[in-house]
C-alpha cells in the first residue's frame, strides 16, 4: 500500500555539470503529470514521464529540474544583440515617458532574460541528458520510498479503524432480533388485516408477508457488511494499487449502514448506526490519499 503524498530530491554531480531534481505528489483521482523543465530537455521529456509511470501509478506529480555547467572547458557563452538592442530602445523611450533623470547601464541590459546565456558544447549533450535521466529516477524512487512509508502508516490506521467497524457490526447483529420485534405488531395486523378480506388471495399475500418480512429484517445486511469487512481486510494485502477498491468497497459499506438505519427505531440499533457511518467516514477520507 502507498501514499499518495511524499517528496523526493536527488542531485548529482560530474566532472562536466551538476543536476537536481524535486518531485513531489498529492492526492489526485488520476496520474496528472507536471514537468517544469528548461527547453534544452525537451527531447527527453517523454523518457521523463515513462520513469515517473513506471513507479507511480495515481497522484498528482510536479517535477522540478536545473542544471549548471561545472567545467568551463565545455561552457559557452552567448549573446543576443538583437535582443539587447530591442530592450534598450523599449526601456529608453519607458524611461522618457516616465521623465527618468537615470541612465540605462550595460548591466542593466546583460541581466535581461535571453541577453545572455550559458550553454554547453554539443559534444556533452548525451552526457547531460544521460546524468539528467539518472538523477530523475533517482528523485523518483525517494518519492515513491516515501509514499511506501506513509502507505504503512496508513494500513496500519486502516486496519485498526476496520476492527472499530467489525465490534459495532458484531453489536448490531446481537441487537437485530430486536428490529422483527419492534414491528412484530404492525406484521401481525397486516396479517389479520387481509385475512378479513373475501376474496382473499393467499398466494399473493403469502409474498407481500415475506416481502415485508425482509424489510423488517436486518440480516442480509449484516451479512453484506461481514463479507465487506472480509474483503476490505483482503484488498489491503495487496500489492498492487488498491486506492480505488476501497473506495467503491466503502461506498457499499455506507449503502448497508444506511438501510439498516432506515429499517429500525431501536434508539439503540441507531446510536450504533451512527457510530458505524462515522467510522466509515473515518476510513473513507484516508482512502482519499491512497495510491
Amino acid at each position: 500500500m502507498k501514499s499518495m503524498t511524499g517528496y523526493g530530491m536527488a542531485l548529482l554531480k560530474s566532472e562536466n555539470y551538476m543536476t537536481k531534481v524535486e518531485v513531489k505528489s498529492v492526492n489526485s483521482r488520476y496520474l496528472e503529470l507536471n514537468l517544469r523543465v528548461p527547453k534544452d530537455f525537451m527531447a527527453i521529456e517523454d523518457k521523463i514521464r515513462q520513469i515517473i509511470k513506471s513507479k507511480l501509478k495515481r497522484g498528482k506529480v510536479d517535477l522540478y529540474l536545473s542544471y549548471d555547467v561545472t567545467s568551463p572547458d565545455i561552457q559557452e557563452l552567448s549573446l543576443n544583440k538583437d535582443l539587447a538592442k530591442a530592450y534598450y530602445r523599449d526601456m529608453e523611450d519607458l524611461r522618457n515617458m516616465l521623465e527618468i533623470d537615470e541612465k540605462i547601464t550595460l548591466r542593466d541590459i546583460v541581466l535581461l532574460e535571453g541577453v545572455l546565456k550559458k550553454s554547453s558544447t554539443n559534444e556533452t549533450d548525451k552526457e547531460l541528458l544521460s546524468q539528467v535521466l539518472k538523477t530523475v529516477e533517482e528523485a523518483v524512487e525517494n518519492l515513491d520510498e516515501m509514499r511506501k512509508v506513509e502507505g504503512e502508516n496508513l494500513k496500519l490506521d486502516l486496519e485498526n479503524k476496520i476492527v472499530n467497524v467489525e465490534e459495532l457490526v458484531e453489536e448490531i447483529k446481537t441487537l437485530a432480533p430486536k428490529v422483527i420485534e419492534e414491528n412484530e405488531k404492525e406484521f401481525t395486523e397486516n396479517i389479520y388485516e387481509r385475512l378479513k378480506e373475501e376474496d382473499l388471495d393467499l398466494p399473493r399475500l403469502t409474498t407481500e408477508l415475506a416481502i415485508m418480512a425482509d424489510k423488517l429484517s436486518i440480516d442480509e445486511e449484516i451479512t453484506r457488511l461481514t463479507s465487506h469487512i472480509s474483503q476490505f481486510n483482503g484488498i489491503i494485502k495487496d500489492k498492487d494499487s488498491v486506492g480505488r477498491k476501497l473506495d467503491f468497497l466503502l461506498q457499499e459499506f455506507n449503502r448497508e449502514a444506511n438501510t439498516i438505519g432506515s429499517k429500525t427505531t431501536s434508539s439503540e440499533i441507531l446510536k450504533l448506526v451512527v457510530s458505524l457511518k462515522s467510522e466509515i467516514e473515518k476510513i473513507r477520507e484516508q482512502i482519499q490519499n491512497i495510491e
